[in-house]
């Protein structure tokens, strides 16, 4: 196994892919949460109940900005995770990789557990991106940064968890499907178009949907323990997220389940 390991870590850092995607989660991160940090700063006016918005006051407001990184950063480790797998069948290096190590649930176990410092790293991205782009512009701004309250601490390492679950996920999702670009739209289709359009239902029909709080993205909003959504009311997904502890189990359950359905389904079958 731990020959395995090395070699995942060895053909992920040999490409230059890991920086360049490195890089662009910090700018894409950053640069979404410096857009939070205007809307409310210079709309905070224009904010308020009858429009349909909720939003907290004091240091909570920088919390929920830096927990954006979040929201907006978490899709970079799952597709960390689906190109570990998935990236293998794209490039035709999965026949190499077996050859060397012919025991297929050691691969896939090295995989799932080399992806997590690797997620790691992205998820510490993230936060180091909230905080030179976040706290720099809401400081400029005159804004409270919160960032001598151990509550906003607490919360950036229940990012970095939320975020490194989300390589697992990923994980799971490649070995499932193994085709790496459709792993990969799969995985923007439903993290940035259906899930959020599920869990704006609540904000349109007036009412709570409690299934809704076990959508992945709502499972990751939880660990973190903040979300985008409370911003539009107490009776949306914001108010019916579950606890710090079942979302981390079941975050991780969606992961183990779908790696172990990716190995029994596809990851066991001949290579074409």
């Amino acid at each position: 196994m731990i020959a395995t390991l090395r070699m995942e870590f060895r053909k992920y850092f040999t490409t230059r892919t890991w920086w360049a995607l490195l890089l662009i989660t910090f700018v894409w991160t950053g640069l979404n949460v410096a857009t939070m940090v205007l809307a409310i700063h210079f709309g905070r006016s224009e904010m308020t109940a009858e429009q349909g918005f909720f939003l907290p006051s004091g240091d909570a407001v920088a919390r929920l900005i830096y927990s954006m990184g979040t929201t907006f950063g978490y899709v970079f480790p799952a597709i960390v995770g689906a190109m570990s797998v998935a990236g293998e069948y794209r490039h035709q290096t999965i026949t190499p990789t077996l050859l060397t190590d012919p025991a297929r649930w050691r691969v896939l176990a090295a995989k799932f557990l080399s992806v997590v410092p690797l997620s790691a790293l992205y998820a510490v991205t993230v936060v180091v991106g909230c905080l030179v782009f976040g706290s720099a512009l809401l400081a400029a701004l005159g804004e409270p940064t919160a960032l001598g309250d151990v509550k906003t601490w607490e919360m950036f390492a229940r990012m970095i968890l939320a975020m490194t679950l989300w390589g697992l996920v990923g994980v799971g999702l490649g070995a499932l499907l193994t085709n790496q670009m459709v792993a990969i739209v799969t995985l923007l289709g439903i993290t940035m178009f259906l899930e959020p359009t599920l869990r704006s239902l609540p904000m349109l029909i007036g009412r709570d949907i409690p299934a809704l709080a076990y959508l992945p993205g709502a499972l990751g909003d939880a660990v973190t323990g903040a979300t985008l959504f409370s911003m539009f009311g107490p009776g949306g997904t914001g108010a019916g997220l579950l606890g710090f502890l079942p979302a981390t189990a079941l975050l991780l359950l969606y992961a183990v389940v779908l790696t172990a359905a990716g190995y029994l389904l596809r990851f066991r079958r001949d290579i074409p």
